[in-house]
């Protein structure tokens, strides 16, 4: 027995009144506009009818199936409207007079007063056999039972451009005298090609029909419709994708065009594969699609097969002019196969200030199937680029997601412990991690090092410097006799008395005699290097001895003590900058990555600072991020722990670029593009942002287009940023932004909005 698909069950047509109900959770804002128009009018005069656009699997079908059940449900409406339900497909209507008889044969099954109506109508033909009195003869008969039962009729019409279509010139003036002098009748029609009889003013029917166009899903509707299907076939697995995986969602969601039929195959793959990716759930969906657009390729003469074919492989619109070149066909039968192609619905035109329009796939996602499974290699790769741009995009960027999957890691408990300890020292330091992430990391952390190293806990436990105060006057009586005979705790094992030493060490520390308070933190130490360094830097953050502390980093950071002296650099930022900067500077120079990462996410610098960082520091250490594959190795690859390491690496260079840029160091910023584009550190959109900002809009469009940026391909791996560009651009390519494709605009917009923010800062 073959198993039925959510999207074969989830058919509009299929479902129950209660159960289309139950699952229109999306398009509700129009659904209540046109309700309440139908609800306000009392259809004593002529009404403006309704025509609902949209590319097929939009929710036209169901949008029509919903206003007509909402009706029949209202107790006030049903009294006086009769709502009539087309199929989605009739084959039958070709003239006229078939669309009446369709609604006499849809009454006369479902409504007693119109019983004997269509026998009525077959009747009328026999007696009249002249279709145009006919057709007028039927249409009366039909008003003249509405009238007798009391009724209005609201005829509800799936895909009524491929019915109006085949109306000859005088039956579509003949309909037009119908919608526009019929006051018993209203037309609430859906239609997936554009129809030009109902959008140009110079047409019979313009004025007749409100549009109401239907686009790709927002991704509120789009959450909202796939937590409905997990509801109704108990997948409570997508609640998880949509909060743990919203960019693997997004972009799908963007590069399908959020198609609600697509939306539904999305949601069978993310049953199928709760951990995939976008990329691969975009392959899958595309296997589903394959015989679809095959048919629809199969279908065209071979000219415009040929035409397809470049339009598609080049994705971006093309003129005719481009179309011709490559194609090798005269320019004339271009132009006729695109008019033909364009009323088909398979190229739609995009006018430009010129007579050289351009012309594009008008369904994006056959354009998006054509180059994966047509195309060669590279115009495979334009679509894995697009859509690990629209994840990352769509996911949230920055420091507060590296924070929360390094705590995810940390509680896999996966880390090998001081890489684990490194990550959280310094991602703990950036100062734009919310105190809320901040405090979990912290948390996690300690939680961690409990499981995997007890000692290494204790060594950064700060409860042990918070002496209690019933040990004060024992602690004063035992650090005088410490000073009159210091082999006096000989035999004692300080860990015992750990909160005793310490309070001696305070006290030592109170009288400025730090010789004995440092002997004392040694004999607590046991030995240990490190528990020494850290248990007197507590001692010196607890009495606020910033310059003391300050030594004791640098003699840490100077016996490879590089954790305790960062330690102390995060400490002393908060009150000492200097002394901090100074230290930080000291780490990083000795290759010590956190050093680095806190330097760049808080520096603040004056332009000469900068370069001279740049010049004497950044070079070394980035090098270290670049090579030091122990420490990347370090970390357990079960939990892709490298491309986190490799993530945090490329935030760290961006905020550098980034930084580089704001000061006119463009020519350095952009060698160093290049340098981290060929040793694999690839995330520059932030930088590219940054440039826009900044409003260097040649500068960015020479780097894009010249050698060194084709050969980087960063026209289609940041295309939407391209695009954001060419917003800016349009004086100088007044055609370039307007190649755009639709699946694009959403990021685009916000793109161009996250540039506007960040123009503030170069006010």
């Amino acid at each position: 027995m073959v198993q039925r698909t959510v999207a074969s069950i989830y058919n509009p047509g299929n479902l129950s009144k209660e159960k289309l109900h139950d699952s229109f959770v999306v398009r509700l804002p129009k659904f209540e506009r046109i309700f309440k128009d139908i609800k306000d009018a009392d259809m004593s005069v002529p009404q403006q009818h309704y025509l609902i656009e949209g590319q097929r699997g939009m929710g036209k079908t169901s949008m029509l199936l919903k206003l007509a059940y909402s009706i029949q449900d209202d107790p006030e409406l049903n009294q006086v409207l009769l709502p009539v339900i087309f199929n989605e497909e009739e084959y039958s209507i070709s003239k006229l007079y078939k669309m009446w008889e369709k609604v006499a044969e849809i009454l006369s099954d479902k409504e007693p007063g119109f019983s004997n109506l269509h026998d009525e109508m077959d009747d009328l033909y026999d007696k009249l056999k002249d279709e145009e009195l006919y057709e007028k003869a039927a249409f009366e008969l039909l008003i003249q039972r509405a009238r007798k039962e009391d009724k209005k009729l609201i005829l509800f019409i799936d895909n009524f451009g491929d019915i109006f279509s085949k109306f000859d010139k005088h039956e579509n003036q003949r309909l037009r005298e119908v919608l526009t002098t019929c006051a018993d009748l209203r037309l609430i029609a859906a239609s997936s090609v554009v129809m030009e009889a109902f959008f140009d003013y110079k047409e019979p029917l313009f004025e007749f029909f409100k549009r109401e166009k239907l686009q790709g899903l927002s991704r509120k509707e789009a959450d909202a419709l796939l937590l409905k299907l997990g509801e109704d076939y108990k997948q409570e697995q997508i609640k998880t994708i949509l909060e743990e995986q919203p960019g693997r969602v997004e972009a799908l969601r963007r590069i399908t065009g959020g198609v609600i039929r697509t939306m539904v195959l999305m949601f069978e793959i993310f049953v199928d594969y709760e951990k995939g990716e976008a990329f691969e759930d975009l392959e899958k969906i595309l296997d589903r699609v394959t015989p679809l657009y095959k048919h629809r390729m199969d279908d065209l003469p071979a000219q415009q097969q040929t035409i397809v074919n470049v339009i598609a492989l080049q994705w971006d619109a093309i003129s005719t002019k481009e179309i011709a070149e490559k194609t090798r066909l005269a320019s004339k039968v271009v132009s006729a196969q695109l008019s033909q192609l364009v009323d088909n619905d398979i190229v739609e035109k995009v006018p430009t200030n010129t007579k050289n329009h351009l012309y594009r796939i008008k369904e994006r996602f056959f354009n998006i199937w054509y180059l994966m499974r047509q195309g060669r290699r590279n115009d495979k790769q334009r679509v894995v680029w697009l859509t690990r741009f629209f994840e990352d995009w769509c996911d949230e960027i920055g420091i507060v997601d590296r924070a929360r999957k390094h705590v995810e890691a940390l509680k896999g408990g996966l880390y090998d412990v001081m890489a684990g300890l490194d990550l959280s020292l310094a991602l703990s330091s950036a100062k734009h991690l919310p105190t809320e992430e901040r405090s979990e990391l912290v948390f996690e952390t300690l939680k961690f090092l409990k499981s995997k190293s007890p000692d290494l806990l204790k060594s950064y436990s700060r409860s042990e410097f918070d002496g209690e105060q019933d040990l004060n006057l024992l602690s004063r009586v035992m650090l005088k006799q410490y000073q009159e005979n210091k082999t006096a705790f000989d035999g004692m094992n300080p860990l015992e008395k750990k909160q005793l030493f310490v309070n001696m060490a305070l006290l030592s520390l109170e009288e400025d005699n730090q010789e004995i308070a440092t002997e004392l933190i040694w004999r607590l130490s046991d030995g240990n290097s490190k528990r020494y360094f850290i248990l007197l830097s507590g001692l010196f953050i607890k009495t606020k001895r910033w310059e003391i502390l300050f030594e004791l980093g640098i003699m840490a950071a100077s016996q490879s003590q590089k954790i305790v002296a960062f330690m102390v650099a995060q400490v002393l930022y908060g009150v000492e900058k200097d002394m901090a900067l100074h230290l930080m500077t000291s780490l990083a120079n000795n290759e010590f990555w956190p050093a680095l990462f806190f330097q760049i996410m808080n520096f603040e610098g004056t332009k000469t600072d900068i370069k001279n960082l740049y010049e004497t520091e950044f070079n070394s250490s980035l090098k270290y991020v670049y090579i030091n594959q122990k420490f990347i190795q370090s970390l357990n690859p079960q939990k892709n722990t490298t491309d986190l390491l490799n993530s945090i690496g490329s935030e760290l260079i961006s905020q550098w670029l980034a930084k580089l840029i704001k000061f006119d160091f463009f020519e350095e910023a952009k060698s160093e593009i290049i340098e981290t584009e060929r040793r694999g550190l690839l995330n520059l959109d932030d930088v590219f942002l940054q440039l826009l900002a900044k409003k260097e809009f040649s500068q960015l469009a020479n780097f894009f287009t010249s050698p060194q940026g084709e050969a980087l391909h960063l026209k289609d791996r940041f295309k939407p940023i391209w695009y954001a560009l060419m917003y800016y651009m349009q004086d100088e390519y007044p055609n370039e932004y307007l190649k755009m494709g639709p699946e694009l605009e959403e990021t685009v917009k916000e793109i161009i909005a996250e540039v506007e923010k960040r123009a503030v800062d170069y006010a």
